[in-house]
Protein backbone atom coordinates (compact mmCIF):
# COMPACT_ATOMS: atom_id res chain seq x y z
CA UNK A 1 0.00 0.00 0.00
CA UNK A 2 0.99 3.75 -0.86
CA UNK A 3 2.38 5.96 2.20
CA UNK A 4 -0.35 8.15 1.65
CA UNK A 5 -3.39 5.99 1.08
CA UNK A 6 -2.07 4.26 4.04
CA UNK A 7 -1.78 7.51 6.55
CA UNK A 8 -5.71 8.63 5.33
CA UNK A 9 -7.37 4.99 5.54
CA UNK A 10 -5.81 4.36 9.20
CA UNK A 11 -6.62 7.38 10.71
CA UNK A 12 -10.38 6.91 9.02
CA UNK A 13 -10.94 3.42 9.77
CA UNK A 14 -9.07 2.67 12.83
CA UNK A 15 -10.92 3.61 15.85
CA UNK A 16 -8.49 5.42 19.11
CA UNK A 17 -10.99 4.19 21.44
CA UNK A 18 -9.27 1.25 23.47
CA UNK A 19 -13.02 -0.63 24.02
CA UNK A 20 -13.33 -1.23 20.24
CA UNK A 21 -10.60 -4.04 20.50
CA UNK A 22 -11.57 -5.50 23.52
CA UNK A 23 -13.20 -9.03 23.58
CA UNK A 24 -16.96 -8.91 25.05
CA UNK A 25 -15.89 -11.14 28.16
CA UNK A 26 -12.94 -8.88 29.07
CA UNK A 27 -15.49 -5.81 28.59
CA UNK A 28 -17.88 -8.23 30.97
CA UNK A 29 -15.22 -8.21 33.50
CA UNK A 30 -14.34 -4.23 33.63
CA UNK A 31 -18.46 -3.79 34.11
CA UNK A 32 -18.79 -5.65 36.73
CA UNK A 33 -16.09 -3.75 38.31
CA UNK A 34 -12.96 -6.57 38.55
CA UNK A 35 -9.68 -5.78 38.79
CA UNK A 36 -8.06 -7.57 35.96
CA UNK A 37 -5.25 -9.61 36.76
CA UNK A 38 -3.29 -10.01 33.35
CA UNK A 39 -0.11 -11.78 31.69
CA UNK A 40 0.87 -9.34 29.19
CA UNK A 41 3.04 -12.13 27.14
CA UNK A 42 2.50 -15.47 26.48
CA UNK A 43 2.37 -17.60 23.29
CA UNK A 44 0.55 -20.52 21.92
CA UNK A 45 1.28 -20.83 18.51
CA UNK A 46 2.05 -24.44 17.71
CA UNK A 47 4.32 -26.54 14.84
CA UNK A 48 1.32 -26.22 12.60
CA UNK A 49 1.17 -22.61 12.62
CA UNK A 50 4.65 -21.82 12.23
CA UNK A 51 7.26 -22.45 9.36
CA UNK A 52 8.89 -26.38 9.29
CA UNK A 53 12.06 -26.06 10.97
CA UNK A 54 11.80 -22.70 12.24
CA UNK A 55 14.61 -23.47 15.52
CA UNK A 56 17.01 -26.37 13.48
CA UNK A 57 16.48 -27.78 10.16
CA UNK A 58 14.66 -26.89 6.87
CA UNK A 59 12.04 -29.65 6.19
CA UNK A 60 9.05 -30.31 4.52
CA UNK A 61 5.82 -29.76 6.47
CA UNK A 62 5.43 -33.54 6.46
CA UNK A 63 9.07 -34.16 7.40
CA UNK A 64 8.84 -31.54 9.91
CA UNK A 65 5.55 -33.40 11.91
CA UNK A 66 7.79 -36.87 11.78
CA UNK A 67 11.08 -35.19 13.14
CA UNK A 68 9.37 -33.93 15.97
CA UNK A 69 6.97 -36.66 16.54
CA UNK A 70 10.32 -39.10 16.79
CA UNK A 71 12.54 -36.61 18.30
CA UNK A 72 10.00 -36.14 21.51
CA UNK A 73 8.85 -39.53 21.43
CA UNK A 74 12.61 -40.41 22.04
CA UNK A 75 13.46 -37.57 24.45
CA UNK A 76 10.69 -38.85 26.65
CA UNK A 77 11.11 -42.55 26.40
CA UNK A 78 14.48 -43.98 24.99
CA UNK A 79 17.22 -41.05 26.34
CA UNK A 80 17.66 -41.89 29.87
CA UNK A 81 17.63 -37.97 31.95
CA UNK A 82 16.72 -36.79 35.40
CA UNK A 83 13.88 -34.77 35.98
CA UNK A 84 14.77 -31.15 34.98
CA UNK A 85 17.60 -31.78 33.02
CA UNK A 86 18.27 -30.14 29.99
CA UNK A 87 17.19 -32.88 27.99
CA UNK A 88 13.80 -33.11 30.00
CA UNK A 89 12.80 -29.09 29.71
CA UNK A 90 13.54 -29.87 25.74
CA UNK A 91 11.09 -32.66 25.72
CA UNK A 92 8.31 -31.01 27.57
CA UNK A 93 8.83 -27.83 25.22
CA UNK A 94 8.64 -29.97 21.94
CA UNK A 95 5.45 -31.88 23.24
CA UNK A 96 4.27 -28.40 24.21
CA UNK A 97 4.61 -27.20 20.90
CA UNK A 98 3.11 -30.90 19.08
CA UNK A 99 0.01 -30.06 21.21
CA UNK A 100 -3.14 -27.91 19.92
CA UNK A 101 -3.27 -24.56 20.87
CA UNK A 102 -6.80 -25.06 22.83
CA UNK A 103 -4.41 -27.33 25.19
CA UNK A 104 -1.20 -24.87 24.85
CA UNK A 105 -3.52 -21.71 26.29
CA UNK A 106 -5.41 -24.17 28.69
CA UNK A 107 -2.18 -25.23 30.40
CA UNK A 108 -1.50 -21.59 30.92
CA UNK A 109 -4.75 -20.85 31.75
CA UNK A 110 -5.02 -23.28 34.53
CA UNK A 111 -1.81 -21.56 36.52
CA UNK A 112 -3.69 -18.55 37.07
CA UNK A 113 -7.03 -17.68 38.65
CA UNK A 114 -10.09 -17.63 37.17
CA UNK A 115 -10.89 -14.47 34.56
CA UNK A 116 -7.08 -13.75 34.51
CA UNK A 117 -6.42 -12.00 31.06
CA UNK A 118 -3.66 -12.92 28.68
CA UNK A 119 -2.01 -11.35 25.84
CA UNK A 120 -1.29 -13.64 23.05
CA UNK A 121 1.43 -12.51 21.38
CA UNK A 122 1.38 -13.98 17.19
CA UNK A 123 4.71 -14.54 15.46
CA UNK A 124 5.57 -13.80 11.87
CA UNK A 125 8.65 -16.19 11.38
CA UNK A 126 7.53 -17.11 7.36
CA UNK A 127 10.23 -14.39 6.00
CA UNK A 128 11.84 -14.97 2.99
CA UNK A 129 15.31 -13.72 4.01
CA UNK A 130 15.24 -16.75 6.58
CA UNK A 131 14.86 -19.48 4.20
CA UNK A 132 10.95 -20.16 3.70
CA UNK A 133 9.25 -19.62 0.91
CA UNK A 134 5.85 -20.02 1.77
CA UNK A 135 3.53 -17.52 2.23
CA UNK A 136 3.43 -15.63 5.59
CA UNK A 137 -0.57 -15.33 5.17
CA UNK A 138 -0.77 -19.02 5.64
CA UNK A 139 1.15 -19.07 9.11
CA UNK A 140 -0.78 -15.81 10.43
CA UNK A 141 -4.49 -16.55 9.63
CA UNK A 142 -3.56 -19.99 11.37
CA UNK A 143 -2.48 -18.21 14.70
CA UNK A 144 -5.22 -15.50 14.42
CA UNK A 145 -7.58 -18.79 13.66
CA UNK A 146 -6.79 -20.58 16.44
CA UNK A 147 -7.10 -17.06 18.90
CA UNK A 148 -10.71 -16.21 17.81
CA UNK A 149 -11.78 -20.00 18.40
CA UNK A 150 -10.48 -19.29 21.85
CA UNK A 151 -12.46 -16.02 22.09
CA UNK A 152 -15.72 -17.25 20.69
CA UNK A 153 -15.05 -19.59 23.66
CA UNK A 154 -15.40 -16.69 25.38
CA UNK A 155 -11.64 -16.78 26.72
CA UNK A 156 -9.72 -13.75 28.51
CA UNK A 157 -7.46 -12.82 25.45
CA UNK A 158 -5.73 -9.71 24.28
CA UNK A 159 -4.54 -10.69 20.59
CA UNK A 160 -1.41 -8.98 19.57
CA UNK A 161 -0.71 -9.29 16.02
CA UNK A 162 3.04 -9.99 14.73
CA UNK A 163 4.13 -7.18 12.35
CA UNK A 164 7.48 -7.91 9.80
CA UNK A 165 8.17 -4.86 7.21
CA UNK A 166 9.45 -7.40 5.51
CA UNK A 167 5.97 -8.88 4.69
CA UNK A 168 4.49 -9.17 1.27
CA UNK A 169 2.04 -11.24 -0.34
CA UNK A 170 1.73 -10.70 -4.01
CA UNK A 171 1.11 -6.37 -4.15
CA UNK A 172 -0.03 -6.29 -0.41
CA UNK A 173 2.95 -5.40 2.60
CA UNK A 174 2.65 -4.73 6.30
CA UNK A 175 0.74 -1.50 5.78
CA UNK A 176 -1.92 -3.68 4.05
CA UNK A 177 -1.92 -6.22 6.45
CA UNK A 178 -1.98 -3.96 9.68
CA UNK A 179 -4.94 -1.56 8.11
CA UNK A 180 -6.62 -4.87 7.35
CA UNK A 181 -6.37 -6.41 10.73
CA UNK A 182 -7.20 -3.16 13.06
CA UNK A 183 -10.29 -2.28 10.54
CA UNK A 184 -11.55 -5.30 11.44
CA UNK A 185 -11.71 -6.90 8.14
CA UNK A 186 -11.40 -10.41 9.99
CA UNK A 187 -14.19 -9.92 11.90
CA UNK A 188 -12.58 -9.64 15.35
CA UNK A 189 -10.06 -6.40 15.70
CA UNK A 190 -6.40 -6.87 17.18
CA UNK A 191 -5.87 -5.30 20.35
CA UNK A 192 -2.33 -4.35 20.06
CA UNK A 193 1.14 -5.49 17.62
CA UNK A 194 4.31 -7.91 18.48
CA UNK A 195 7.74 -7.02 16.66
CA UNK A 196 10.75 -9.32 17.04
CA UNK A 197 13.81 -7.05 15.52
CA UNK A 198 15.81 -10.17 15.22
CA UNK A 199 14.19 -11.80 12.56
CA UNK A 200 16.13 -9.33 10.25
CA UNK A 201 15.33 -5.12 11.04
CA UNK A 202 15.08 -2.26 12.84
CA UNK A 203 12.35 -0.88 14.83
CA UNK A 204 13.25 2.10 12.78
CA UNK A 205 12.25 0.68 9.38
CA UNK A 206 10.35 3.39 7.92
CA UNK A 207 6.96 0.83 7.07
CA UNK A 208 7.01 0.65 11.05
CA UNK A 209 7.51 4.08 11.43
CA UNK A 210 4.60 4.72 9.20
CA UNK A 211 2.65 1.97 11.27
CA UNK A 212 3.91 3.29 15.21
CA UNK A 213 2.19 7.06 13.60
CA UNK A 214 -0.68 5.27 14.10
CA UNK A 215 -0.28 3.62 16.59
CA UNK A 216 0.92 6.57 18.80
CA UNK A 217 -2.50 8.31 17.53
CA UNK A 218 -5.10 5.46 18.22
CA UNK A 219 -3.76 4.49 21.78
CA UNK A 220 -2.08 1.50 20.04
CA UNK A 221 0.10 -0.69 22.24
CA UNK A 222 3.70 -2.34 20.83
CA UNK A 223 5.21 -5.34 22.72
CA UNK A 224 9.06 -5.78 21.08
CA UNK A 225 11.43 -8.05 22.04
CA UNK A 226 14.70 -6.91 23.71
CA UNK A 227 17.05 -9.80 24.47
CA UNK A 228 18.95 -12.12 23.16
CA UNK A 229 17.27 -15.59 21.40
CA UNK A 230 17.74 -18.81 19.57
CA UNK A 231 15.05 -17.14 16.64
CA UNK A 232 16.75 -14.69 14.39
CA UNK A 233 17.45 -14.27 10.39
CA UNK A 234 19.29 -17.06 8.69
CA UNK A 235 21.00 -14.99 6.48
CA UNK A 236 24.68 -14.36 6.88
CA UNK A 237 25.31 -11.57 4.93
CA UNK A 238 22.49 -8.98 5.37
CA UNK A 239 22.23 -5.52 2.19
CA UNK A 240 19.85 -3.24 2.54
CA UNK A 241 19.20 -3.04 6.21
CA UNK A 242 17.06 0.52 6.25
CA UNK A 243 15.95 2.63 9.50
CA UNK A 244 17.43 5.58 11.17
CA UNK A 245 21.04 6.34 11.81
CA UNK A 246 22.44 9.33 13.95
CA UNK A 247 24.81 11.56 11.38
CA UNK A 248 25.77 15.17 11.21
CA UNK A 249 23.56 16.01 14.34
CA UNK A 250 20.37 14.58 13.59
CA UNK A 251 18.53 10.68 12.55
CA UNK A 252 18.39 10.32 8.96
CA UNK A 253 17.08 6.99 7.10
CA UNK A 254 20.02 5.20 5.61
CA UNK A 255 20.95 1.57 4.88
CA UNK A 256 23.94 -0.54 5.53
CA UNK A 257 25.07 -4.23 5.07
CA UNK A 258 25.94 -6.85 8.16
CA UNK A 259 27.75 -9.63 8.52
CA UNK A 260 26.49 -11.86 11.06
CA UNK A 261 28.85 -14.53 12.44
CA UNK A 262 26.45 -16.29 14.93
CA UNK A 263 23.27 -15.96 16.47
CA UNK A 264 24.30 -13.63 19.06
CA UNK A 265 25.43 -10.65 16.74
CA UNK A 266 21.69 -10.67 15.50
CA UNK A 267 20.65 -9.43 18.91
CA UNK A 268 23.23 -6.99 19.46
CA UNK A 269 22.58 -5.84 16.03
CA UNK A 270 18.40 -5.77 15.68
CA UNK A 271 17.25 -6.54 19.73
CA UNK A 272 19.24 -3.68 21.47
CA UNK A 273 17.37 -0.88 22.92
CA UNK A 274 19.36 1.67 21.59
CA UNK A 275 17.43 0.93 18.29
CA UNK A 276 14.40 2.84 20.05
CA UNK A 277 15.82 6.05 20.66
CA UNK A 278 15.17 7.37 17.01
CA UNK A 279 11.14 6.15 17.30
CA UNK A 280 10.71 7.34 20.61
CA UNK A 281 11.90 10.90 19.70
CA UNK A 282 9.62 10.89 16.96
CA UNK A 283 7.06 8.84 18.93
CA UNK A 284 7.65 10.36 22.35
CA UNK A 285 3.82 8.67 23.87
CA UNK A 286 4.08 5.51 22.17
CA UNK A 287 2.86 2.43 24.07
CA UNK A 288 5.80 0.36 24.04
CA UNK A 289 6.86 -3.13 26.44
CA UNK A 290 10.43 -3.68 25.92
CA UNK A 291 9.83 -7.09 26.34
CA UNK A 292 11.94 -9.56 28.78
CA UNK A 293 14.06 -6.21 30.30
CA UNK A 294 17.31 -7.25 28.44
CA UNK A 295 17.70 -10.56 29.92
CA UNK A 296 19.33 -12.31 32.87
CA UNK A 297 22.57 -11.54 31.46
CA UNK A 298 22.00 -7.90 30.76
CA UNK A 299 20.67 -7.71 34.32
CA UNK A 300 23.79 -8.84 35.70
CA UNK A 301 26.01 -7.00 33.93
CA UNK A 302 23.78 -4.08 34.92
CA UNK A 303 24.28 -4.40 38.50
CA UNK A 304 27.86 -4.97 38.20
CA UNK A 305 29.00 -1.94 36.07
CA UNK A 306 25.84 0.31 35.24
CA UNK A 307 26.22 -0.25 31.40
CA UNK A 308 24.38 -2.47 29.70
CA UNK A 309 20.91 -2.81 27.62
CA UNK A 310 19.11 -2.81 31.15
CA UNK A 311 21.10 0.95 31.47
CA UNK A 312 19.31 1.67 28.68
CA UNK A 313 15.91 0.20 29.13
CA UNK A 314 15.77 2.11 32.32
CA UNK A 315 16.63 5.62 30.96
CA UNK A 316 14.20 5.31 27.93
CA UNK A 317 11.47 4.43 31.39
CA UNK A 318 12.54 7.63 32.76
CA UNK A 319 12.36 9.79 29.39
CA UNK A 320 9.09 8.77 27.92
CA UNK A 321 6.04 8.39 29.83
CA UNK A 322 4.07 5.16 28.19
CA UNK A 323 7.87 2.90 27.72
CA UNK A 324 7.43 -0.14 29.86
CA UNK A 325 9.71 -3.22 30.16
CA UNK A 326 7.94 -6.86 31.22
CA UNK A 327 10.09 -9.34 32.86
CA UNK A 328 8.47 -12.51 30.73
CA UNK A 329 11.16 -15.58 30.06
CA UNK A 330 13.92 -13.43 32.42
CA UNK A 331 11.59 -14.52 35.75
CA UNK A 332 13.09 -17.67 35.19
CA UNK A 333 16.76 -17.24 35.09
CA UNK A 334 17.51 -14.04 36.62
CA UNK A 335 18.33 -13.25 40.25
CA UNK A 336 15.30 -12.19 42.36
CA UNK A 337 16.93 -10.19 44.35
CA UNK A 338 18.63 -8.22 40.97
CA UNK A 339 15.05 -7.64 40.03
CA UNK A 340 13.73 -6.20 43.68
CA UNK A 341 17.08 -4.17 43.71
CA UNK A 342 16.01 -2.22 40.39
CA UNK A 343 12.52 -1.98 41.54
CA UNK A 344 13.02 -0.70 44.48
CA UNK A 345 16.13 1.69 43.30
CA UNK A 346 14.79 3.17 40.08
CA UNK A 347 12.00 4.25 38.06
CA UNK A 348 11.55 0.55 37.15
CA UNK A 349 9.23 0.78 40.31
CA UNK A 350 6.48 2.12 37.79
CA UNK A 351 7.24 0.52 34.47
CA UNK A 352 7.98 -2.96 35.46
CA UNK A 353 4.88 -5.20 34.12
CA UNK A 354 4.09 -9.20 34.78
CA UNK A 355 4.60 -11.49 31.43
CA UNK A 356 5.95 -14.52 31.68
CA UNK A 357 6.59 -15.77 28.20
CA UNK A 358 4.80 -19.18 28.52
CA UNK A 359 5.25 -21.74 27.12
CA UNK A 360 8.23 -20.91 25.95
CA UNK A 361 9.73 -20.82 29.80
CA UNK A 362 9.21 -24.57 29.60
CA UNK A 363 12.68 -24.60 28.30
CA UNK A 364 13.67 -23.69 31.86
CA UNK A 365 11.57 -25.56 33.51
CA UNK A 366 8.03 -26.56 35.28
CA UNK A 367 5.97 -23.24 34.26
CA UNK A 368 3.58 -23.81 38.00
CA UNK A 369 7.17 -24.07 39.49
CA UNK A 370 8.81 -20.90 37.69
CA UNK A 371 5.70 -18.60 38.51
CA UNK A 372 5.01 -19.60 41.72
CA UNK A 373 8.88 -19.08 42.58
CA UNK A 374 8.59 -15.62 41.15
CA UNK A 375 5.90 -14.32 42.59
CA UNK A 376 6.24 -15.55 46.35
CA UNK A 377 9.76 -14.28 45.64
CA UNK A 378 8.97 -10.79 44.62
CA UNK A 379 6.63 -10.77 47.52
CA UNK A 380 2.49 -9.97 46.73
CA UNK A 381 3.28 -5.91 47.30
CA UNK A 382 5.87 -6.15 44.14
CA UNK A 383 3.00 -8.10 42.00
CA UNK A 384 0.44 -6.56 42.82
CA UNK A 385 2.65 -3.50 41.52
CA UNK A 386 3.16 -4.77 38.40
CA UNK A 387 -0.25 -5.75 37.54
CA UNK A 388 -0.89 -2.13 38.22
CA UNK A 389 1.38 -1.08 35.88
CA UNK A 390 0.06 -3.85 33.49
CA UNK A 391 -3.12 -2.08 33.91
CA UNK A 392 -1.62 1.30 32.71
CA UNK A 393 0.30 -0.16 30.13
CA UNK A 394 -2.88 -1.53 28.22
CA UNK A 395 -5.32 1.09 29.69
CA UNK A 396 -7.77 -1.33 31.09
Amino acid sequence: MEINKFRLLASQKISGLVNTRLPLSIKTLICKGIELITDIHIHIFNRKSVPAGIFIFKFSQVGWDRFLSFLSFGLRTITPFRKDSATDKTSRFIKEMDSDSVIIFNNVKNIYPTDTVFCVLMMDLHNKNRGFDESADNYIRLQWADICNLIDKGENILPFLCIDPSYQDGQRNCLDLFLEFFSGVYGKIPFGIKIYPSLGYLPSHPLLMEIFAICEQKDIPVIAHCSSGTIHNHKRLMTNIEGLRYKNGQFVNCKEWKFFANGNVYAEYFNSPNNWTPVLSQFKNLRLNLAHFGGAEQIEKHIKHGNSWVTKIIELCENYPNVYSDLSYTLACASISDIKYIYESTIMKEKFLHGTDLYMILNEGNQRNILDSFVIGIGSEMYEKLQNNNRKFLSI
